[in-house]
């Protein structure tokens, strides 16, 4: 289809290569020289060695997309070390993210932007919100090499309180404020560098912090998010096979698949899914017995799959 995205991409992908092949002339002539004349319009100069040299081009630069791309790509990082931590494969869908940040007009600046958070990192949803105590339970710890010289004898006595700061002090502390508490008779006063905060993931949650950004993945998997896991997993093993077999990027084929009841659910409930991804003209459920294929492990289902293509 010839959607707007394409379009934008094409744009993007034919300045970086037209701005490419000047920096790399001096460099590499030749194949500079190549590539450009593949590119240039007949109101552009003859050869790339025609052409000025590029300069920055401050003008086209949006420093507020910026902005908020640095923060969607943090959120998107953090959500992929969770996967990785977790054993979540990035094909199985997740049915929730959470970005939480103390911020609000951060928060605003990115919401535009949930659907290249959700895409990344295949969850369905993504909910924003100001209260990271919806995702886990906080407590502070004391930052022993800072607080020992400190304190000094009195740094024993001082672990039970700071493990007993309320969720209020604790953010009070870590957004640059100093909290008082009595000790011994004394008055000491704790700082950011004084503390280590803990978060504690609610069940059911996989959760990570940087700076004031806070992100928690639903890693609760009900029946239709595992089914539609499978389904992504089938068309992984599809498009092995494609390269493989060494097809055209548009030829199409035919597919042929053996699995259990759980793999021919997935197949049936998103069938066109499959067929449009794989540009398959048919999948059909095979007997076992006397076919020819390769067998896969999906997600701990059997599935032998075989591909014919099209004529």
């Amino acid at each position: 289809d010839d959607d707007s995205d394409k379009m934008q991409a094409y744009s993007t992908l034919y300045d970086v290569l037209l701005g490419l092949t000047k920096i790399a002339a001096p460099f590499t002539p030749f194949i500079s020289e190549t590539i450009y004349q593949n590119l240039k319009t007949d109101d552009m100069p003859e050869s790339v060695h025609l052409c000025d040299f590029p300069t920055a081009a401050d003008a086209k630069r949006d420093e507020v997309l910026e902005g908020q791309m640095a923060v969607v790509m943090s959120a998107v990082e953090q959500g992929r070390t969770l996967r990785a931590e977790y054993k979540l494969k990035n094909r199985q869908p997740l049915a929730k993210m959470h970005v939480v940040c103390d911020d609000k007009k951060l928060l605003e600046t990115i919401q535009p932007l949930e659907s290249l958070i959700s895409d990344e990192l295949n969850v369905r949803a993504v909910e924003f919100s100001t209260d990271s105590s919806e995702l886990a339970t906080i407590q502070a710890k004391p930052n022993f090499k800072q607080l020992g010289p400190k304190l000094g004898p009195l740094m024993k006595k001082a672990v039970p309180l700071i493990n007993s700061l309320t969720d209020e002090q604790i953010a009070a502390i870590s957004g640059g404020e100093t909290v008082s508490a009595e000790l011994e008779g004394k008055t000491i006063e704790l700082t950011s560098s004084d503390i280590e905060v803990v978060r504690n993931p609610k069940e059911g949650l996989a959760v990570s912090a940087e700076g004031s950004l806070v992100v928690g993945l639903d890693t609760q998997l009900d029946d239709d998010l595992l089914t539609e896991g499978l389904a992504r997993e089938f068309v992984n093993k599809v498009q092995n096979m494609r390269k493989e077999l060494d097809l055209e990027v548009t030829q199409r084929i035919h597919i042929r698949f053996n699995g259990d009841d759980a793999v021919g659910t997935a197949v049936a409930k998103y069938l066109e899914y499959i067929e449009t991804e794989t540009l398959a003209l048919s999948c059909e459920q095979q007997e076992k017995e006397g076919e020819n294929g390769t067998q896969w492990d999906l997600n701990g289902h059997a599935c032998l799959l075989s591909l014919t293509a099209a004529s």
